[in-house]
């Protein structure tokens, strides 16, 4: 990812070739088909060692064994899902049309759902055993204590075995194929944006809503009117698809005992009420302060009785006087970063290269 020096120097651009050469090299065939043989042998490693639900009771040493052998393989599998799922799903989402990388991605989706079920089936197992004395049996264990106490939690909302394997596959047709529509319909979704100076100009979706920070307020008012033109042409179908994702989660999470729709989410963000009731009384005690905000910008770009939506994101102030180089805006961040936690400021350079 080479870096700009200068305001002319071209910006970095996303690199993939270091993980696959492309979605036709050997390399990439070779991780799709190992990476669904590695499900098939996952499974049957889950059948042979009886990952499964059953009676609680303390873990003999052989069970301690197989859980060690259970965690090693599937972190293996997982390695390798997260590569080849992140590699289709870098092309998918700047390539709508790129009917190659979704076919890839499709084939998949018959072993990824095979492999939420063996979550499941892991997840009530553990419960059985329990997660503490797992934890406390070894250093292989205890290096997944987190892991194993999520797994022992999850297991008290889960539908039986048999249950949660039909869920998954119906999935495939049902939440999934409806994320999957609204996905592909907003993705290739265009607006045609009448500029100032006569032309129009037809922009994807994504494009048009760049133009909510350009620096011309003509342009920023043009872009927000071609959205309210666009978004209702597809207006069905979207609502559709929310639908039928929304109707999928609330009767499984009804289904798994949860008592609102709120739970499963803060559940899977490791949230409790407490903490998201504080992060909410924080965000209303700041909203003072964002409307005078707000109001201040509208002044500034001459707008009186509050600011309209297309000059929510517009710039204050002249630009070209704030633009700075990659490297300076990198830097920027970077310290920004690294005033809050060291470990922050190295994720971030992580990322960076």
């Amino acid at each position: 990812m080479p870096q700009a020096s200068t305001d002319t120097a071209p910006l970095p651009t996303w690199d993939l070739t270091p993980f696959f050469p492309s979605l036709d090299s050997r390399q990439f065939t070779a991780a799709h088909e190992g990476l669904m043989a590695g499900v098939d042998r996952l499974a049957s490693l889950y059948d042979r060692h009886g990952v499964r639900g059953g009676t609680t009771h303390a873990p003999t040493p052989e069970e301690i064994t197989a859980v060690e052998e259970v965690l090693g393989t599937t972190n293996e599998v997982l390695e390798q899902v997260n590569l080849v799922t992140a590699y289709l799903h870098a092309l998918i989402t700047t390539e709508a049309g790129n009917d190659q990388a979704v076919a890839a991605n499709s084939q998949l989706q018959p072993s990824l759902a095979r492999l939420r079920t063996l979550r499941t089936r892991f997840a009530a197992w553990v419960a059985s055993l329990g997660a503490g004395a797992l934890v406390s049996a070894g250093e292989e264990t205890a290096r997944h204590a987190w892991p194993l106490q999520r797994a022992e939690e999850s297991a008290t909302r889960q539908m039986t075995e048999t249950e949660e394997d039909l869920a998954a596959e119906l999935n495939l047709t049902g939440g999934q194929a409806w994320a999957r529509l609204h996905g592909d319909i907003t993705s290739r979704l265009t607006a045609a944006v009448a500029m100032p100076d006569g032309r129009t100009e037809t922009l994807p979706m994504s494009a048009v809503r760049g133009l909510a920070g350009h620096p011309v307020a003509a342009v920023r008012r043009a872009a927000w009117e071609a959205e309210q033109t666009a978004w209702p042409t597809v207006a069905v179908p979207l609502a559709a698809a929310l639908n039928g994702v929304k109707g999928q989660a609330v009767v499984l999470n009804r289904r798994r005992g949860w008592p609102d729709g709120l739970e499963p989410a803060l559940f899977a963000n490791a949230v409790d009420r407490a903490t998201l009731a504080a992060m909410q009384s924080a965000v209303t005690a700041s909203f003072p302060k964002f409307r005078r905000y707000l109001q201040t910008k509208a002044g500034l770009l001459g707008h009186d009785g509050g600011l309209p939506w297309w000059d929510l994101l517009a710039p204050v102030g002249d630009p070209a006087a704030s633009a700075c180089t990659w490297d300076e805006a990198t830097a920027q961040v970077g310290n920004a970063f690294g005033s809050y936690s060291p470990q922050l400021r190295g994720l971030f350079d992580r990322a960076l290269r």
